[in-house]
């Protein structure tokens, strides 16, 4: 049997996570979040800040992305027992919303284009 085999009675296999490292393509697969939303959420300390682990590559150590998951969970946990929504994701009246997709020119800029090219 491998070292590396991980059983839920082994004592050892705890420590055998610990010392994971969870390189950035990934993140996305163990936290849920985008890789942009992995890298902002690192730069606010809303997720743990990764390792440096060479002169061009950086991990997080897989035992602090599960504590983060643990908070995650108390923070639902919490929210629900309050009688909140498990989730605090803004409503469509929520001015935090913005419109999907690429800015429209006004119709006046179009005209106004138009004229200065004719």
């Amino acid at each position: 049997m491998s070292g590396h085999h991980h059983d839920e009675r082994d004592p050892v296999a705890p420590l055998q996570h610990s010392k994971k490292i969870i390189r950035p393509k990934e993140m996305p697969d163990e936290t849920g979040l985008s890789i942009r939303s992995v890298w902002e959420q690192v730069a606010d300390g809303t997720l743990p800040a990764p390792i440096q682990i060479g002169p061009r590559a950086v991990g997080w150590l897989a035992d602090e992305i599960e504590e983060w998951r643990q908070k995650k969970r108390r923070e639902r946990d919490a929210r629900l027992a309050k009688g909140l929504p498990a989730h605090n994701i803004p409503t469509s009246e929520s001015p935090l919303k913005r419109p999907r997709g690429r800015p429209r020119k006004s119709p006046a800029i179009e005209v106004a284009d138009a004229e200065a090219h004719a």
